[in-house]
């Protein structure tokens, strides 16, 4: 239930984005537990709902796909969230029907092949930017930045990219 900000500052973080969803039942944007399963340094929250899920290993590779407890077990997930659609899954674009969408503010999450992280964060609902649909990111993640794997996260208002101390959407 913690901001974006005050994760980075609790574990030293340079950079971040938002990631999965949760209930949040004042709007506060503070809220508690969160949707789907999701795991922090091997702990798991939520073990019983499945859905769509990004989660890195303990050699730090991203996994993305319909998963549950079991399948999060036996990759050895250590953190992750969930929250969709998938974009990429093994180095192939999910289906045009698979993303439909409007255009809207975004936040997105990849891994190329040398196991880089691609985060993307990107406004929407405003005069300097429209957003993107969730084939526009698949297309960017994908064919601009070499993403093998990346799903879209938790968007809307909630969009957000912190680096360095700065807002960076």
């Amino acid at each position: 239930g913690l901001t974006l900000e005050k994760q980075m500052e609790m574990y030293g973080a340079i950079g971040g984005i938002n990631a999965g969803g949760f209930i949040d039942d004042n709007g506060t944007g503070s809220g508690w537990p969160p949707y789907g399963i999701t795991y922090g340094s091997g702990n798991c929250y939520n073990p019983d709902v499945a859905g769509p899920l990004a989660g890195f290993d303990g050699d730090n590779i991203l996994h993305v796909g319909y998963y549950d407890y079991n399948d999060c077990e036996l990759m050895g997930i250590r953190d992750a969230v969930s929250f969709g659609p998938i974009l990429v899954v093994n180095d192939e674009k999910m289906s045009e029907k698979f993303l439909e969408s409007g255009i809207g503010p975004r936040t997105c999450i990849g891994q190329r092949r040398d196991k880089a992280i691609v985060m993307m964060a990107v406004d929407g609902r405003q005069a300097y930017s429209i957003g993107l649909t969730y084939m526009d990111c698949a297309d960017i993640l994908h064919d601009k930045y070499g993403c093998i794997n990346a799903i879209n996260m938790d968007g809307g208002n909630s969009t957000c990219m912190y680096f360095d101390g700065e807002m960076m959407n």
